[in-house]
């Protein structure tokens, strides 16, 4: 083959619940643009580290601190029922979507309603926060809102 599988300008990372954290992480790794073509465009962190983010400051500050040093735009999704903890206000979206200077970079943030999943043998907040991602009634409200933001960054 002569032409390129992957177009290297057109590459995003997503994840969701620690793999959201992780994109956030992955955001600040200088060495994903230190070679000669550009690292990822955007990254989409789909309820990132939403179970432990009140458990441990560690998740609050790293979080944060990635967002701020964030290489690409990021986006920040949330459910809104989805942390049914004190305090219940989905910082774990809010505060590092801030931390971005509240979008001035092309980040996003987008809260979602609850997915009204159902699962047998399941605490409520697992369920919700596993449907996010599962329930094809819950995909059909994010995904627009992530295409969009794919497109608002040149994908």
């Amino acid at each position: 083959m002569t032409a390129p599988l992957v177009d290297p300008a057109r590459i995003a990372i997503a994840g969701h619940s620690i793999g959201g954290a992780f994109t956030t992480f992955a955001g600040t790794d200088d060495d994903l643009y230190s070679q000669p073509r550009p690292g990822p465009r955007a990254f989409i962190s789909l309820s990132g580290a939403a179970m432990s983010y009140h458990e441990s400051h560690w998740w609050h500050d790293q979080l944060v601190s990635s967002a701020a040093i964030n290489n690409a735009p990021l986006m920040f999704t949330r459910v809104l029922d989805e942390d049914a903890r004190v305090p219940n206000d989905f910082a774990s979206a809010r505060e590092p979507f801030a931390a971005t200077g509240n979008g001035a970079d092309g980040s996003e943030m987008a809260l979602f309603s609850p997915a009204n999943a159902t699962c047998a043998n399941d605490t409520a907040f697992h369920c919700v926060h596993a449907a996010f991602v599962t329930n094809s009634d819950q995909i059909d409200r994010w995904f627009p809102f992530v295409k969009r933001f794919l497109t608002s960054v040149g994908m």
